[in-house]
């Protein structure tokens, strides 16, 4: 009985990775950008395959919110591990982890590190070659903010 679960959920795997989210990221337009997450999950995407669908997408704009949702996804990610560490008046604290992690953010010295935390969360296919040589942008953080505070 193990082994035909094995080969179902093996067989569910590659459909979904060679048939659906191809299918999926080569459909979205940006009208799916508002609620892009919701939308992948209403086909069966779960989010972590983002950077895929994101490689697979042939819309500007569609690449643009994935990447935004990928940075924001991290960022809270890593805001949340730190978080984890805090002692004494967690409040504060808190605060002035969140404050510290966005003026590190801003001033462009987290661009490699947050790249390969979206690369760890989603996977290399999440950026371009081009887009590997240079890192994520102190202006591609500034678009993500907004929804890591959301996430947050």
């Amino acid at each position: 009985e193990r082994s035909i679960h094995d080969a179902n959920v093996a067989q569910a795997t590659v459909y979904l990775e060679n048939t659906l989210i191809p299918l999926v990221a080569s459909n979205l337009q940006p009208v799916h950008c508002q609620n892009l997450t919701r939308h992948l999950q209403q086909n069966g995407i779960n989010v972590r395959y983002l950077g895929r669908v994101r490689a697979l997408s042939l819309d500007p704009e569609v690449k643009r919110v994935a990447l935004i949702e990928m940075i924001a996804r991290a960022l809270a990610k890593l805001l949340k591990e730190r978080w984890r560490q805090l002692e004494g008046n967690f409040l504060v604290a808190a605060i002035e982890c969140a404050v510290q992690l966005i003026e590190d953010l801003l001033a462009g010295t987290m661009s490699k590190m947050l790249q390969e935390l979206v690369v760890r969360k989603f996977g290399a296919e999440s950026f371009s070659a081009t887009e590997v040589e240079g890192g994520i942008s102190v202006e591609q953080i500034r678009w993500a903010l907004p929804r890591f505070c959301v996430l947050a």
